[in-house]
């Protein structure tokens, strides 16, 4: 569960800026919002969903991969090599100073710790070539105790500084200074480190636009429910499925006919890579559809996800399914564009399943950007979940709530303040300049 992100000298954004999943005091729309027990009998409200509207180019996108940055690096900078740069170094490139300064990246983040929840806070600064500054604090009491803290040593390498809790843990003395310490704990066994780097591999990120990517999703979900012990991911997804009016009867896993293995063992390849090929594609999403004559049903046929579904209602089940999935154990889904390829109500349909009790028992959250207002409804969204992008004139991004302007009550209509302008975050279109 995310509290709070900031972001600094990341893309578009210079200055720092701050994304809150923390509630407000209102009471309004209680099915939006649960309550997280902390130690010493504190708690916290926090909201299920957050919501960012926007021009073109304004930063929207640019907040959300920032999510990506920092999850890249936690899993995959352990594998970096010596004098490797970080490619996901991508500094506010319209001032100067700003090129050669750090990005800064920091999070708050709740674990499941045994009778109630740990927060942890996990900051980063980091240029091209190497990581500045790493931390990680906790709070298993009110107060918060350091884990580690990056510090810097002579020559190629960078060493850490033990917390109480870590100390006699068995931690390496030193690492390359292009990795994060984090990192290695993916493949290192630590009792205390393991469930933070989880954390960060479980967040579940994704572009609507990117069709390989929902092609990707959809192939996962195949391949797990062709499995027997995810037979009731199987149902949820049929049903989920025929809620979204597609005309789909059910869905399941198919298997590759034996002809088409056979032509690619046939192809010149290494066998190794004939049987990753056969793996990875053995099994496919079928949807079964009533076929008719003379307008009576005489049977049901099968069709290919890949070949004969709508990119529509594949972005349906890939979507649905991963969000189907983040409901069984919780977490945070990034998505970028949630409404491309969906229909607004389709899309409001996902949005609501965040905040009905009794399908999101796990209290999952979800952060995505749209252009869509109709999406933008009192009803469904408390001014502390809606959040806007726009660029100042000096080309810098910033991020706001609509609960930071005076006069924003819970039952104003969102949509309308926004496309008259009250909250920015409109494009600026000057027709004057345009000559046909």
């Amino acid at each position: 569960m995310v509290l709070e992100f900031k972001i600094e000298n990341f893309r578009s954004f210079k200055t720092e800026q701050v994304f809150s999943f923390v509630a407000e005091t209102t009471k309004s729309k209680p099915n939006n919002v649960f309550e997280v027990l902390l130690p010493k009998n504190t708690s916290v409200r926090l909201l299920k969903s957050g919501v960012i509207f926007g021009a073109n180019a304004s930063g929207k996108s640019n907040f959300l991969k920032a999510f990506y940055a920092l999850q890249f690096l936690v899993t995959n900078s352990d594998t970096f090599k010596l004098d490797k740069t970080i490619d996901c170094y991508e500094p506010f490139l319209l001032d100067k100073n700003a090129r050669k300064e750090p990005t800064k990246f920091d999070l708050t983040f709740l674990l499941k710790g045994d009778s109630n929840y740990i927060k942890y806070r996990y900051a980063i600064e980091y240029n091209d070539t190497e990581i500045i500054a790493e931390s990680l604090d906790y709070f298993p009491n009110i107060q918060p105790a350091n884990l580690f803290k990056r510090k810097r040593l002579d020559g190629e390498y960078h060493g850490i500084k033990r917390g109480d809790d870590l100390k006699k843990k068995g931690i390496p003395e030193k690492f390359l200074k292009n990795q994060l310490i984090l990192s290695k704990f993916g493949s290192e066994p630590h009792e205390l480190l393991n469930p933070v780097y989880r954390f960060f591999d479980d967040l579940s990120i994704g572009n609507a636009l990117d069709k390989r990517q929902i092609s990707n999703l959809v192939d996962e979900l195949g391949k797990e429910i062709s499995k027997p012990e995810n037979e009731h991911l199987a149902r949820q997804l049929s049903s989920l499925i025929k809620a979204g009016d597609t005309q789909i009867e059910n869905i399941f896993a198919g298997e590759m006919s034996m002809k088409e293995i056979d032509s690619i063992k046939n192809l010149p390849l290494p066998d190794k890579i004939k049987d990753k090929i056969i793996e990875d594609n053995r099994f496919r999403i079928m949807g079964e559809h009533k076929v008719y004559e003379n307008g009576e049903v005489i049977g049901y046929e099968n069709f290919d996800f890949r070949t004969n579904i709508s990119l529509g209602t594949n972005a349906i089940f890939a979507i649905g399914g991963l969000i189907l999935k983040k409901f069984e154990k919780g977490g945070l889904i990034v998505f970028d564009e949630l409404d491309n390829s969906l229909h607004p109500k389709i899309s409001r349909f996902f949005i609501q399943l965040f905040h009905n009790t009794n399908i999101n028992k796990g209290n999952a959250q979800i952060i995505f950007s749209t252009h869509e207002p109709l999406l933008m409804d009192k009803d469904m969204f408390r001014s502390d979940q809606i959040w806007f992008t726009q660029k100042n004139k000096y080309g810098e991004s910033e991020l706001y709530s609509a609960q930071d302007f005076e006069g924003v009550r819970e039952d104003i209509p969102f949509d309308k303040w926004y496309m008259a302008g009250k909250f920015g975050a409109l494009p600026h279109i000057q027709e004057s300049l345009l000559s046909l």
